[in-house]
């Protein structure tokens, strides 16, 4: 998160405790996925919490490494495939799966692009007032941070909408919403903040996973009653 230590360790425990819940309440295999995206951002806000505590003095450098290479792990290396990829396990309608697909292909092309950067360039944090910003030192084409911004944005943005389950719906709107208002108001730190907005999401995740459990539980019950007669 952005503002503090103790707000990012706050909030990442809240949703911790979201996601596990929202693991308990899941009903089938392909909703675990998606119902731990919560617990993922739990982590990632662990790591921003951790910077924000190893940042200020040069004897921590190491848990600085660690925090900042954890945190772009999930920013832009795990959202924009596993995001897709557990609507896609949601999914049951072919044509949406086959879209789904695309977009996860479109995912881990920018995944790829990303842990090449984290490999092979320098990545660092700095804390910038009451926000932490990411740097690395790899030169964009101007085509090119296009291109990157698209295959990004898509699958974590708007793959949601692919869904046929018009709840995920209602969370890629709120996603797309927090997208404009952290670009318009706090671009300099688009990868922290926009995050933050996400993770608040892991509610909305909640409410998924039950109306799906709902869900499968009444078409047992229509099961067991079409079977009884």
């Amino acid at each position: 998160m952005c503002f503090s230590a103790e707000a990012s360790f706050g909030t990442g425990t809240v949703i911790a405790i979201i996601g596990g819940i929202t693991l308990q309440k899941t009903s089938t295999p392909s909703q675990r996925i998606f119902a731990s995206i919560p617990l993922f951002f739990a982590i990632q806000q662990a790591m921003e919490g951790i910077l924000w505590i190893s940042l200020p003095s040069t004897d921590y450098l190491l848990w600085q490494r660690i925090a900042t290479y954890g945190f772009l792990l999930f920013a832009w290396i795990v959202w924009p495939v596993l995001i897709p990829f557990s609507i896609w396990l949601l999914e049951k309608d072919a044509k949406r799966r086959r879209l789904l697909a695309i977009a996860m292909g479109m995912g881990t092309f920018v995944s790829l692009f990303f842990a090449y950067i984290l490999i092979f360039h320098h990545a660092q944090a700095s804390i910038e007032g009451y926000h932490i910003v990411y740097h690395q030192d790899f030169e964009y084409s101007k085509p090119f941070l296009w291109l990157t911004s698209a295959f990004y944005f898509i699958p974590t943005a708007l793959s949601h909408f692919i869904s046929s389950n018009k709840k995920v719906w209602l969370l890629g709107i709120t996603i797309l919403f927090s997208f404009i208002i952290t670009k318009i108001y706090f671009e300099d730190h688009l990868v922290s903040i926009w995050c933050f907005f996400a993770a608040l999401l892991s509610v909305l995740i909640l409410w998924v996973i039950l109306d799906l459990r709902k869900s499968v539980l009444t078409e047992h019950k229509l099961v067991q009653l079409l079977l009884k007669t």
